[in-house]
């Protein structure tokens, strides 16, 4: 009589934990993934669904394509309310021009970008020979900061040039000058910049 309780209560206990597990189950995450195929175009549609207690239901798609850009990037919003549609702004530099920054050896432009006005050149001294004293970096005839700074061998500094704001691209003569103290005189070096102003 014992055994045939003991086993009732096993049994009942493993019934309530199957039904807990299913209620759990039901509130969680589903996440479904499609991918289509286009005109020679892979896009990939990613759809989440939430489920809450209070009966409301979220859901977002978003379609890419396989380029990285976004084709199209809607927020979809679902809930006993109704249904809202938001268009996102997506951020795609499109270039008319091709970006360069060259200047001669020893010198290298190892990263520029322009933002806000801002010309952000960064200059390595390639020489292994001699530091480089003295430099002033110049874009347009504008000097650019620092000005009258230094460049040890193998190393880099960040110039700051400023440009029209409002301007599409950044553009222009660079010119640097610089002292080399192992062949004791100056140097002046001409190069040129084009840079999408973001």
């Amino acid at each position: 009589m014992k055994k045939i309780a003991i086993i009732s209560v096993i049994v009942l206990l493993i019934f309530l934990a199957g039904c807990a597990s299913q209620e759990l189950s039901s509130a969680e995450e589903k996440t479904t993934t499609t991918k289509t195929t286009t005109a020679g175009k892979t896009t990939t549609t990613t759809k989440t669904t939430t489920s809450t207690s209070s009966g409301s239901e979220e859901s977002t798609d978003r379609v890419i394509t396989d380029e990285g850009a976004h084709e199209s990037d809607i927020e979809r919003q679902v809930s006993t309310s109704g249904t809202t549609l938001t268009k996102l702004r997506t951020n795609i530099r499109e270039k008319s021009a091709t970006e360069k920054c060259e200047l001669p050896s020893p010198l290298e432009c190892a990263k520029y970008l322009a933002n806000d006005g801002i010309v952000y050149i960064t200059i390595k001294n390639q020489g292994y020979t001699s530091k480089m004293d003295d430099v002033t970096l110049t874009l347009n005839g504008n000097d650019c900061d620092p000005v009258s700074t230094y460049i040890e061998t193998g190393q880099v500094k960040e110039f700051e040039c400023f440009e029209d704001a409002d301007a599409d691209y950044a553009s222009g003569p660079l010119v640097m000058t610089y002292h080399s103290n192992i062949e004791q005189r100056d140097f002046t070096k001409t190069g040129s910049i084009v840079v999408l102003m973001e």
